[in-house]
């Protein structure tokens, strides 16, 4: 089942000229917002046949968006959200997006440096003075993968241990009983403890849980209303996450991987739709000052001069034809997530699967592709 949802745009009406002002003015009605264009029928039917072919190709259900300036805004879920219960995937039913969510930590973060509340370029311990962070790594660091923290998920307890749930402190030590993968800013790995960690500085210097900073500052600004963070608030069931087991059947396997584990790194649950809205957001400059947009959409550089092809928050490259590229995927047993875009462009999409055996990458590259030229 397909909801077509209508983005918004807002029109600021400017005063009459040349008329004094009434002392005590009437309250304005806001403007009539006007609602984005709808792609063509025959787009909507290229995307619709493009998701529907992905629950027999290796996938229960799946959830998408897709925005192209000046020709549309679409966002739909197909096929099952729950296989014992036959529960419909639809539009506003939230998939776990894994890693994607570290895209809106970054954010977050930002957001906090517009405010004065945080400094990038400060020792990440000056915010958590105990946080097992290699020595002299700061904010900017932790957010662009430089700071050479040890990932606690590639260790070994995770095969066995990744569906218990976990305390910040029993996350933290795990963290802490591996040396540094290199001295900060002299390499790049990709760390999940980076994120965890940038998640507890949130609350150390907002004095609110993650989920509520996040909420006022990134997801009630962009119109998120369907995200959230499972495990540490309520909020609208998930879709189940699956895998095929040896015989080619459905396995559950939603509980393999707690929440509690993931937080800032990988916890939240959201939809195609209201990924795109923050896509969207960030677009539009809701979000962040100019700067700290800049951070989001410019590759990084160590401290030898060498670019590494990530933005705080994305991954980032420049193409000839599209300009820049900003990428995240996102993936945890039985489910994946992908989003793109385009700010060249003005041109997004994003997917969110239930199951990890079908690649978002090849959705959404599908969906771009029945995009009008």
């Amino acid at each position: 089942m397909y909801l077509r949802t209508l983005g918004i745009l807002v029109f600021v009406g400017s005063g009459a000229v040349g008329c004094p002002a009434p002392a005590d003015p009437p309250p304005q009605e806001e403007p009539t917002p006007a609602p984005d264009p709808v792609f063509d029928d025959d787009v909507l039917a290229a995307f619709e046949a493009e998701i529907d072919a992905v629950v027999p190709a290796g996938a229960p259900g799946a959830s998408v968006g897709i925005w192209q300036e000046g020709s549309g805004v679409f966002e739909g879920g197909s096929g099952d959200a729950d296989l014992s219960t036959g529960a419909s995937l639809e539009a506003d039913t939230p998939t776990r997006i894994a890693s994607l969510t570290k895209s809106l930590t970054a954010c977050l973060v930002l957001a906090l440096v517009d405010e004065g509340a945080v400094e990038l370029d400060v020792p990440f311990v000056d915010y958590l003075a105990d946080a097992p962070v290699p020595e002299g790594a700061t904010v900017r660091h932790l957010l662009a993968h430089t700071a050479g923290t040890p990932d606690y998920a590639t260790q070994a307890w995770w095969e066995d241990g990744a569906g218990d749930d976990h305390t910040p402190a029993e996350i933290l030590e795990a963290i802490g009983s591996e040396p540094p993968t290199h001295v900060p800013g002299e390499g790049w790995a990709y760390s999940n403890s980076n994120y965890f960690l940038l998640g507890l500085l949130v609350e150390a210097v907002t004095g609110d849980t993650y989920a509520d900073a996040l909420r006022g500052r990134v997801l009630a600004p962009a119109g998120m209303t369907r995200t959230y963070l499972p495990g540490y608030e309520d909020g609208p069931t998930p879709a189940r996450g699956y895998v095929l087991d040896a015989d080619e059947a459905w396995l559950d396997v939603t509980d393999e991987t707690s929440p509690t584990v993931l937080f800032a790194a990988g916890g939240l649950a959201s939809t195609g739709g209201d990924l795109l809205r923050y896509v969207r957001a960030l677009d539009d400059g809701v979000l962040l000052s100019d700067a700290s947009q800049e951070l989001m959409l410019t590759a990084v550089t160590l401290d030898d001069g060498t670019e590494v092809p990530v933005s705080l928050g994305f991954a980032i490259i420049e193409h000839p034809d599209l300009g820049t590229v900003a990428n995240f995927i996102g993936g945890i047993e039985g489910y994946s997530a992908d989003l793109l875009w385009l700010p060249d462009l003005e041109t997004a999409a994003v997917v969110a699967l239930n199951s990890t055996e079908y690649s978002a990458s090849d959705l959404r590259s599908a969906l771009f592709h029945a995009l009008p030229d």
